[in-house]
């Protein structure tokens, strides 16, 4: 295995990071990590301004044979760099390790030259690429390119003039549609109040029979017991028995007490001579 040079437990792909340059956009390019060797290899990656750069994953651990993805996103820039230059860098470190060695046992020993101990290290320079190059033109493109331009405007105005039509005639279209659903919901609450109004007279009627029926038969029950009343003042005495009044039948709306069995009479008590006459005749 060659241990010389820069990089010799992984080979590293590109050599240069080249980032798509547009403000206010963040961009990102991926780096390919691969093991050369039959043992475990642990990397780390650094950079000249973390502040402006984001590495997932920065370190791990590559089995024999295997490859990982780096990748590493620049923030959104605010400015243009002057002549799209950058000076930025990266720096990939790697070392063999132990068997079984997971990125949680990485730390910054795991790359100490000490001891005679071998450090690989490669270093990656940074490149911007234009979002949007300009393209080249053509002396006489200027004198071209304007009639064709005013043909193309005269074009597309009658394009956009039907759109315009269009576009009004599907507005009064929903007009009309929302006026029709309004007047709609106005007919049902109507509807809703006359069947209500309706419903309250019915109940209204039904309860106005039924008091005229209560109070038909109450006048009944009084004409009775003014029989009965009649006949004892005039010397017969029928059963009357326990009568109940519930509620007023006269028009001064006197309640009626409860009467209670009539009081047995006897025959030996004497009558008024006007009412003994009445008997007679």
């Amino acid at each position: 295995m060659d241990i010389n040079g820069s990089g010799v437990f992984l080979g590293i792909y590109p050599a240069e990071l080249k980032f798509l340059f547009e403000l206010k956009k963040q961009s990102s390019c991926s780096v390919q990590l691969t093991n050369r060797t039959n043992q475990y290899v642990a990397f780390k990656v650094k950079t000249t301004n973390p502040r402006k750069y984001s590495v997932r994953p920065n370190s791990g651990v590559i089995l024999p044979g295997s490859t990982s993805n780096v990748t590493v996103t620049m923030q959104a820039q605010r400015e243009m760099p002057p002549d799209m230059q950058c000076k930025d860098k990266f720096l990939i470190q790697s070392g063999v390790v132990s068997d079984g060695t997971t990125v949680q046992d990485i730390n910054q020993r795991t790359f100490d030259k000490v001891g005679g101990k071998i450090v690989g290290e490669f270093k990656l320079r940074v490149a911007y690429i234009p979002a949007n190059p300009p393209s080249p033109v053509p002396e006489e493109s200027e004198e071209d390119s304007s009639p064709g331009s005013s043909t193309v405007d005269d074009e597309g105005w009658p394009m956009i003039s039907k759109m315009m039509e269009e576009n009004q005639k599907l507005y009064y279209e929903l007009k009309i549609i929302t006026e029709e659903v309004r007047r709609t919901q106005a007919r049902r609450i109507s509807l809703f109040f006359v069947l209500l109004i309706g419903l309250a007279d019915l109940v209204l009627g039904q309860v106005l029979i039924r008091n005229s029926i209560i109070n038909l038969d109450l006048r009944l029950v009084g004409l009775r017991w003014m029989r009965g009343y009649r006949q004892l003042r005039f010397g017969q005495f029928p059963e009357v028995g326990n009568l109940v009044i519930l509620c007023n039948i006269d028009s001064t709306n006197t309640p009626y007490k409860e009467l209670t069995k009539a009081p047995e009479y006897s025959h030996d008590v004497p009558f008024e001579s006007s009412q003994i006459k009445m008997n007679n005749s």
